[in-house]
């Protein structure tokens, strides 16, 4: 027979990895984009895109928020899912063809800001890629600024794989220009937070959680027997 001691912390660790396991199946980490400004004059407009791959994109959302040299008073354009403002923080999705927001920005400096990704499960067999572009405009709207990809003028792509009940979402980043960083946020971030979705836990996970659970349960009721003869 099990010693009773031995059971209980067996189960414990056993539910302890279940419920961090799935806990782990949401977003990836906040990550800070920052573009050096000062080459490129101190005044221009910020274009950001998020598109899916294709139509087996799983849907997810960018949130943007924390931003550092945008000019309110310069105004946004907008096209597609896009909702919110610069005081609120801005949200784009990958549905359709995808959304654009193009920001004036107003700095001789750094221009940045924090972005989350949120995305439902995709296929684990066909896990396509949403892509979200920064690229620099000048003050005309049409100049293309900085040393960026030849097809698209991105000076910093970023690639979302969705989650699966398997895996977590990933971004997977590249930069075409040194003017742009990626990174991680160096102040702590805003309330309230993005709600993470987490994929629905498969039947046997459930069957596993549940067995953990029970076993624990049984544990206890020994140890209450036990000590009752004593």
């Amino acid at each position: 027979m099990i010693n009773n001691k031995l059971c209980d912390k067996i189960c414990r660790v056993l539910v302890a990895a279940m419920l961090t396991a799935y806990a782990g199946l949401a977003s990836a980490e906040t990550l800070r984009v920052e573009i050096d400004m000062s080459s490129f004059g101190n005044n221009g407009w910020m274009d950001l895109l998020f598109n899916p791959s294709d139509a087996n994109s799983a849907l997810t959302t960018a949130r943007l928020y924390d931003f550092v040299g945008f000019d309110a008073a310069g105004g946004a354009e907008t096209a597609g899912g896009v909702s919110g403002s610069l005081a609120t923080g801005y949200t784009l999705d990958n549905l359709n063809s995808g959304s654009e927001l193009f920001h004036s920005v107003s700095s001789g400096g750094r221009v940045r800001f924090n972005v989350d990704f949120n995305g439902a499960p995709g296929s684990a067999i066909n896990r396509s890629l949403s892509t979200f572009t920064v690229a620099m405009y000048g003050a005309d709207k049409t100049t293309l600024l900085g040393s960026g990809d030849s097809l698209t003028g991105a000076l910093v792509q970023l690639y979302w794989q969705p989650p699966t009940t398997n895996a977590a979402g990933t971004v997977t980043t590249r930069i075409f220009d040194s003017a742009a960083t990626v990174g991680t946020p160096l102040q702590s971030l805003p309330l309230p937070l993005p709600t993470p979705i987490s994929p629905v836990p498969e039947p046997s996970a459930w069957l596993t959680l549940g067995m953990g659970l029970g076993l624990i349960a049984l544990a206890r009721r020994r140890k209450a027997g036990e000590a009752s003869k004593g």
